[in-house]
């Protein structure tokens, strides 16, 4: 996708014929098209290509950048003796970095996604996806088990935007995948995307059908690690859910002593659209902010801020249509 929009450009022979998914000849945006159904389990095979190509005599960068073809074969005539030189390179139709060539194609270095599931309207149960750090990122996919007969609804789009296009359903397993032109900065403990399912979900676990893994700003692969997101995981941290939110949404938090709190819902621009004051005993504290509380809140990013006697707690909240 990015050698497509002119971001950054093959710099191996072997990455123009993998990317040329459909045979083409030329690189466009219907390659990544077929290659996102195909990982997706959508189509099970490419239309017009092999999962393998081998290459005899790879063409010069130069040569495939106006079309991409290549000889598969060595033609050898009048064979009196034996004939030693014929090789041959193996490309994997869209292995673009090359993993496939390497005995240990996946880095040391992971990276946590966790999920908290909530409770929707009509006993949907709705699971929101985190990461655990902020980081930029390019790309990433994972396939989760047991789920795919009781997906609701098409993904909901969070701090990513997510559509159809982005996961499918193979038999009872759920696959996802997103990428980006750009890299896209996320923050913790806001929601990436959540998805609603029909029933009771006790915890979640990858899949082996896509790799779990995540891509950063530098393309650098990284694997994923599933973890549930625990009520209020610190004493200094603040859950806010779901989040982004058509309005309604749930505070979460830790409360050294019982006392009174207050709740702030500020704007972009410094003004406090919402302030109510509340009561909370020792332990996790679980408050409902409904739209009679927070003054029908705008489309929008605000801050929520939660004002105890021992310290002052914030998250970022998203106000969707």
């Amino acid at each position: 996708q990015r050698h497509i929009l002119g971001l950054s450009r093959f710099d191996a022979s072997n990455q123009y014929i993998a990317a040329d998914i459909n045979a083409s000849g030329t690189i466009t945006a219907s390659d990544l098209v077929e290659l996102r159904r195909v990982i997706l389990g959508r189509q099970t095979s490419f239309t017009n290509n092999r999962v393998w190509n081998f290459v005899a005599n790879m063409p010069s960068i130069d040569e495939l950048k106006s079309n991409v073809t290549y000889d598969s074969y060595h033609n050898v005539t009048n064979l009196s003796h034996d004939f030693m030189y014929a090789d041959f390179t193996g490309v994997k139709t869209g292995d673009i970095n090359g993993d496939s060539y390497l005995s240990t194609g996946r880095s040391n270095e992971n990276i946590q996604l966790s999920y908290r599931i909530v409770d929707g309207k009509a006993g949907i149960k709705n699971i929101e996806f985190f990461v655990t750090q902020n980081i930029a990122v390019t790309g990433f996919q994972f396939s989760l088990s047991g789920l795919g007969d009781q997906v609701n609804e098409e993904l909901t789009s969070g701090a990513l935007k997510m559509s159809q296009s982005n996961f499918s359903v193979k038999g009872t397993d759920i696959l996802v995948s997103w990428t980006a032109n750009n890299a896209i900065e996320l923050e913790s403990n806001v929601a990436l995307f959540s998805m609603a399912l029909n029933t009771e979900v006790e915890d979640l676990n990858f899949t082996s059908i896509l790799s779990p893994e995540l891509y950063d700003e530098e393309l650098n692969k990284l694997d994923l690690q599933l973890i549930e997101k625990r009520s209020a995981d610190g004493f200094d941290e603040l859950g806010v859910y779901p989040n982004p939110s058509t309005g309604d949404f749930n505070l979460e938090f830790v409360i050294d002593e019982s006392q009174e709190y207050e709740v702030e819902v500020i704007s972009h621009n410094g003004v406090v659209a919402s302030r109510t004051n509340h009561f909370g005993n020792k332990g996790v504290e679980q408050l409902s902010m409904t739209a009679s509380l927070t003054s029908d809140l705008n489309s929008g990013i605000y801050v929520v801020r939660v004002k105890l006697k021992e310290k002052t707690l914030t998250q970022k909240l998203i106000i969707v249509d």
